[in-house]
């Protein structure tokens, strides 16, 4: 009778381990994953402050294949890397992604390079010539901003907000000094011919205007220099 009772209770053992050895391997796998997913990202980490920006890009890649728990971060971190690369349409993409992933009190540092992003494609359409393109892409990167959560006020990228708040309005601002003022004269009017400008005007009036785009060109290139192309200082990756 002991012996068939002990026999039993051998038997019951048994089927306990097998019923938790799944659990047990998915716990040590799920382990495994977030140590591999803390390891990956601080390689990332360190790649970007190095500068390595392709290889970052890289390795925030791999990270999107094992990141189960923050989604977003990957492709915050392939944003930047992109960013850092001036591929601004590449990083569009994956900011766009992670935003979509992110809670709001997790976008500030997203909305901080997106920011970023839109800007400098402003910039490049303003070293076309393509005025109003680039004050499209300043108001949006302004209301990629304005649309923050209210605790990125408390973020480590509060600054990076506030600073491209800034630096865009005076954009805008410098846009809308250089607009030419409406005439204020009737437009059926004619001046008569001694009220037209003489060729001493018209020649000081050219030069002026050659200053004027000197100085825009020289803004611009001043812009590039500054943060990889008229942006400030980007956040690095998680």
């Amino acid at each position: 009778m002991t012996t068939q009772h002990g026999t039993e209770r051998r038997k019951l053992r048994r089927r306990l381990i097998l019923w938790t050895l799944p659990v047990v391997l998915l716990v040590g796998a799920f382990g495994l994953i977030l140590i591999g997913q803390h390891l990956i990202a601080r390689t990332a980490v360190t790649q970007h402050l190095n500068e390595e920006h392709e290889e970052a890009l890289n390795t925030s890649g791999q990270l999107a294949l094992v990141n189960l728990v923050e989604r977003w971060k990957p492709h915050y971190n392939m944003g930047t890397s992109y960013l850092e690369l001036d591929a601004l349409t590449e990083a569009g993409e994956q900011f766009t992604t992670a935003l979509g992933l992110a809670s709001p009190a997790e976008q500030c540092p997203i909305r901080a390079n997106y920011a970023i992003t839109i800007e400098r494609e402003g910039d490049g359409l303003m070293a076309e010539g393509d005025t109003e393109g680039a004050l499209t892409k300043y108001r949006e990167a302004l209301d990629m901003i304005a649309a923050q959560d209210e605790s990125c006020d408390q973020s480590t990228s509060n600054r990076s907000l506030d600073d491209s708040q800034v630096r865009i309005e005076e954009k805008l601002q410098q846009q809308e000094q250089q607009q030419p003022q409406p005439d204020e004269q009737d437009p059926e009017s004619t001046p008569p011919p001694e009220s037209q400008p003489s060729p001493d005007a018209l020649d000081e009036l050219e030069d002026g205007l050659d200053g004027n785009r000197e100085d825009r060109e020289d803004q611009l290139e001043d812009d590039e220099n500054w943060g990889g192309g008229g942006g400030g200082q980007v956040d690095e990756p998680w």
